[in-house]
């Protein structure tokens, strides 16, 4: 082996042993969420449960407000719920509309805090529509009742 040889070894060897291994990398802060100017919580790797509960909601965040709900438009096949929810980001708000015959579906409002949704019919006389709102904060509006006519 020549000197060259040696040398060029001696030089890759201090270069990996000057490496740091992906456990020795520092984690960055979780980002900062541009809404609520909250930071996220960390991560949870897979497989594992978070210990630490969600932080509460901002203070002054309000339960969204639905209104003017209406299945007018409900066909003998479908339930269609239309309607109007009110929250400081409507648009982060989950809709969901449960049926008494057992089927249900979910929604999410236009910025303006408009919304509409549809989902299967399984019966063909009338039903009763539980409605709520979730917003981001996993704060639940109170429920409305719709009801839906046979066609």
């Amino acid at each position: 082996m020549s000197l060259r040889d040696s040398h060029q070894q001696r030089l890759v060897l201090d270069v990996l042993s000057d490496r740091i291994a992906p456990s020795d990398i520092p984690y960055a802060p979780p980002p900062v969420d541009p809404v609520v100017g909250q930071q996220y919580p960390e991560p949870v790797p897979p497989g594992e449960s978070n210990p630490i509960p969600a932080p509460p909601p901002p203070i002054g965040n309000n339960a969204p407000v639905l209104s003017d709900l209406s299945s007018a438009n409900s066909t003998a096949n479908a339930v269609v719920i239309e309607g109007f929810v009110t929250d400081e980001n409507p648009e982060f708000v989950t809709i969901v509309a449960t049926a008494s015959d057992g089927t249900s579906g979910f929604g999410v409002p236009l910025a303006n805090g408009q919304f509409g949704l549809s989902f299967p019919r399984l019966s063909q006389g009338a039903l009763t529509v539980t409605v709520t709102a979730t917003d981001q904060h996993g704060v639940v509006s109170e429920s409305v009742i719709v009801l839906v006519n046979p066609e």
